[in-house]
């Protein structure tokens, strides 16, 4: 048994919003959170959640034998974005401190919850440049949150 997700991009940006721990991370910043993409004319250090479209795994009956039902298997990707600015924090180390709490916010929910259906993998690409001409530079890190529930075919 899995959980269901209604909105997985939503429901981890709400969860994490609502779970943040300024003091887990360096100078005690909070990123605004956003479902897309990042916000390049924003001046403000982001973290933002987009997914991959879900997977169907496998399709069968209900164990009440009331229905079909599919096991489906989705990503969300949760990204840590901050500016270089003078006299601030190194945007690597925010960017590194941003998605560090997120796992912590995502492993605590795994824990507390019977069966969430959740897994946390960290991709071996760490930290990015968006946009080398454009000053400050923005960093960015990012997270792979791989979901797994049981939802009604269409």
């Amino acid at each position: 048994m899995t959980t269901a997700i209604l909105d997985p991009i939503v429901t981890f940006k709400d969860l994490v919003k609502a779970q943040w721990d300024d003091s887990n991370v360096v100078g005690t910043r909070t990123p605004r959170f956003s479902t897309g993409w990042y916000d390049e004319t924003a001046d403000y250090d982001q973290l933002t959640f987009q997914d991959a479209p879900d997977i169907v795994v496998s399709r069968g009956m209900r164990g009440d034998g009331t229905g079909l039902i599919e096991s489906v298997q989705g990503t969300v990707m949760a990204r840590g974005w901050a500016i270089r600015r003078k006299g601030q924090p190194n945007p690597k180390q925010i960017v590194w401190d941003y998605i560090e709490e997120v796992i912590r916010i995502i492993k605590a929910f795994e824990q507390a919850s019977p069966d969430p259906g959740i897994d946390v993998m960290t991709p071996g690409a760490t930290f990015r440049d968006t946009d080398e001409k454009r000053n400050p530079t923005v960093y960015w890190r990012e997270l792979e949150i791989e979901y797994h529930w049981l939802r009604e075919p269409n």
